[in-house]
């Protein structure tokens, strides 16, 4: 099944969006992380499809969105909370490591017919604090061919991966053609400038069913970090981990990943508690 593109304007960019609408009464939208963009969910969309309707987009600075002179975290909340009330009804929002952040404060600053939040790999305890974009002001490098940058691309934090055509995909994707060569579709500008937020108050802040899937090769997201959520702060939130997946959960357990957000949406829509597979 084919998507259907589509656009919306929010503080004046153009975000960029696509919508698999097969009339489900669940629909999941899923938020990519930083430097990230919609390609990242391919490989688990075909899975998600089984159970829900899918909407991906581009937060701006990412993928087919667009560049802003500016950014700042309560804007890619409006992003998704605009994209969600324009091609859902009443979603859930995954969120994949920045993602679950993003998805986590458009509950909790619009959250509207939300009817709850999953968040991949995403490190939730605690605020993080104001610092530069490491990347910041400088200008993206050029390459002179889709080899040579697909020499130089590295998947951050670093893991393995078996399928090395979709990782060609990925890089394809996230390339596109400037004067002299070939550059990357992120802006270095978006680099830091989720800070100042404390994840604790967002998780109180979000009055939602809320999920979490933990990647038990990754050092993102801990289990134990997920238990002490659980114990302070969302007695309800349920829980899956992943054991064998790396960080980019949907690049090495597509299939694995799906399952658990399916088995979370059913826990988190009964209300039931938390479980780990």
């Amino acid at each position: 099944m084919q998507p259907r593109s589509e656009t919306v304007r929010v503080a004046g960019g153009r975000i960029a969006a696509n919508v698999w609408d097969q009339g489900s009464d669940l629909t999941l939208v899923l938020v990519h992380g930083a430097r990230g963009q919609s390609e990242w969910w391919s490989s688990t969309i075909p899975h998600l499809l089984r159970f829900a309707d899918v909407v991906t987009f581009d937060l701006s600075g990412h993928g087919h969105s667009d560049h802003r002179t500016t950014y700042d975290w309560r804007t890619w909340a409006q992003e998704a909370a605009t994209v969600a009330a324009g091609f859902a009804a009443a979603p859930v929002l995954v969120g994949h490591s920045l993602g679950g952040l993003v998805a986590l404060s458009t509950a909790a600053l619009f959250p509207g017919d939300i009817r709850g939040v999953i968040t991949v790999d995403t490190m939730l305890r605690g605020p993080i604090r104001t610092h530069p974009g490491r990347d910041a002001g400088k200008a993206r490098p050029v390459f002179a061919s889709i080899e040579e940058a697909a020499a130089a691309f590295r998947l951050s934090p670093p893991q393995p991966v078996l399928d090395k055509d979709y990782l060609d995909y990925l890089v394809h994707a996230v390339l596109r053609e400037v004067d002299g060569g070939w550059t990357w579709r992120s802006d270095p500008n978006v680099r830091g400038l989720f800070a100042d937020v404390d994840r604790d108050d967002l998780i109180h802040q979000a009055r939602c069913p809320l999920g979490a899937v933990t990647a038990g090769q990754s050092a993102i997201s801990r289990q134990a970090q997920v238990e002490a959520i659980q114990r302070d702060i969302a007695p309800d939130l349920v829980h899956i981990d992943i054991p064998e997946a790396h960080h980019h959960v949907m690049i090495d357990h597509a299939p694995e990943l799906a399952h658990a957000l399916e088995s979370l949406v059913d826990l988190m829509l009964q209300g039931s508690g938390a479980i780990r597979a």
